[in-house]
């Protein structure tokens, strides 16, 4: 697997210096005929941007130049070379790309570079990505062309883990009307999501080792700008690696790989709630724990059992009495083992389930907004009408001071990015948080059906540009809105 790397060290320059000789004479006029190869790779690590593709620990390509000429607004390309053996596997397209995004990414508008004019194929290879022939004689070299691109200012949309969620992919279409484009990636194509992307990419498993690398491959290849992830178990996969993504121009919009950990772990999430000051109710991981404390008189039935690495859903049980308590118990366990869910609770299948009082009252969901440089920006709440698989139905959008007050705490502690998803219930006037999700949640569309468009701040806050606080402020309140289900045919073949 080829490996890009863009963050170089003075102690990697040996190593590139001798690359470049080892590929010198591929070049119509070698390099060592021009300049002095040592003094060549040093200006351009002093001064310039130097990219190399890595297979194991061996150089096979690298492209370098400089992104420093903000008057003219142009990038410069000075080399771009591929071991022989490597010219076929799209190394040099992939190295340009990065380069690319790279520059797009200083806010730079074009790429300038001279090429021999006998070195058909890089004419050929530059021709085709959208340069254009300016003059043929750059430097004093009468036989150099010069060639320029004007960069464009799309912004292209990856949505991992999509899913159901269609609307979303037709939110972010709609935000960035004909300024970009909207990927999709699922581990399976049996998704209508697919059907309304521009174009959607069936990926290796979220724990496959080949996972992230086949994203950044894909990422490279489209020039995407940004990925956006919508499942739990992708979420702290994606934190780990962020730093990948963005050595190459890729902004990952997930929280840090800290919050996602007290989002997904609803133990960790009852613990950083109680800590805080927060209302929560009594949960356990332990059945002789709760189980004592049942006798005890502490809590009482019903009690809520379900998967502490939970989404969806998935096993959540209401157990009337001690009997009926160990068996979800063990069955949940079953579960977990039999379900995605085992990936995240392998390492502590004993302290896998959640037992909690459960709450009697009106569930409320509230979308935490805060920017990308986790500074809060605003709270929508949520009036849970009707409820569906675990996911809100029917809803409306309210203002209520206390709750948008909890929403602001809650960012202010939790410092995530983007969205946060929160349920919260209310029994005889007490607050309780039940869960927190740093995601677009299922509740979402809510919020943009009232005039929030948060897919369209995302954008634009990629592009750094002004956010008014209004595009995040609903349009209209105490309004009924509901989900519909719509039967779609998926265009893919059997």
């Amino acid at each position: 697997m080829t490996k890009f790397v863009t963050t170089i060290k003075e102690e990697d320059c040996p190593s590139i210096i001798e690359y470049i000789k080892s590929i010198d004479s591929l070049f119509p006029v070698p390099i060592s005929e021009k300049t002095n190869i040592s003094d060549y790779v040093m200006k351009l690590y002093k001064n310039g941007t130097i990219i190399l593709a890595m297979h194991s620990s061996e150089i096979i390509g690298i492209i370098a130049g400089y992104m420093n000429d903000s008057k003219k607004n142009t990038s410069y390309i000075s080399i771009l070379g591929v071991k022989k053996e490597y010219q076929k596997q799209k190394v040099g397209i992939k190295l340009f790309k990065i380069f690319q995004m790279l520059s797009k990414k200083e806010g730079l508008k074009n790429i300038l570079l001279s090429v021999h004019k006998e070195n058909k194929v890089a004419i050929n290879f530059y021709l085709k990505n959208g340069f254009k022939r300016i003059n043929s004689n750059i430097s004093g070299n009468n036989y150099d062309y010069s060639f320029k691109k004007k960069l464009d200012d799309k912004t292209n949309i990856l949505i991992t883990s999509v899913g159901r969620r269609s609307y979303l992919v037709k939110y972010f279409k709609e935000a960035l009307g004909d300024k970009g484009k909207v990927f999709v990636s699922n581990s399976s194509d049996i998704t209508p999501a697919f059907n309304c992307a521009d174009l959607g990419v069936v990926t290796p498993m979220i724990y496959d080792e080949n996972y992230i690398n086949f994203l950044l491959d894909f990422c490279i290849l489209k020039e995407i700008t940004a990925i956006i992830s919508l499942f739990d178990v992708d979420l702290p996969i994606l934190a780990k690696n962020k730093s990948l993504f963005e050595q190459l121009g890729i902004n990952v919009i997930v929280s840090d790989y800290e919050v996602l950990s007290i989002c997904n772990d609803k133990y960790k999430t009852f613990l950083f709630l109680k800590e805080n000051g927060f209302n929560v109710k009594n949960t356990y991981i332990k059945l002789e724990e709760a189980m004592d404390d049942v006798k005890k008189g502490i809590i009482k039935f019903p009690l809520i059992v379900k998967p502490r690495w939970g989404m969806g859903s998935i096993s959540i049980f209401e157990a009337d009495n001690e009997e009926e308590l160990k068996v979800l118990y063990y069955k949940t366990i079953n579960n977990i083992n039999n379900s995605y869910l085992k990936y995240e609770s392998e390492k502590k299948i004993n302290e896998s389930v959640l037992i909690q009082e459960k709450i009697i009252g009106q569930e409320y969901g509230l979308d935490i907004i805060n920017n990308l440089n986790k500074k809060y920006v605003n709270t929508i709440v949520k009036k849970k009408i009707g409820m569906r698989s675990g996911e809100t139905d029917c809803a409306v959008v309210i203002t209520d001071k206390k709750l948008e007050l909890i929403g602001e705490k809650i960012s202010k502690k939790m410092h995530h990015i983007a969205n946060m998803d929160v349920d919260i219930m209310i029994e005889n006037n007490n607050l309780y948080i039940l869960e927190m999700n740093a995601r677009f949640g299922g509740g979402y569309p809510f919020s943009h059906v009232s005039g929030v468009d948060l897919p369209l701040a995302i954008i634009k806050w990629i592009n750094n540009e002004k956010v008014e606080k209004q595009l995040l402020m609903p349009k209209e309140y105490n309004i009924y809105i509901h989900k519909d289900i719509s039967i779609v045919k998926l265009e893919k073949d059997y």
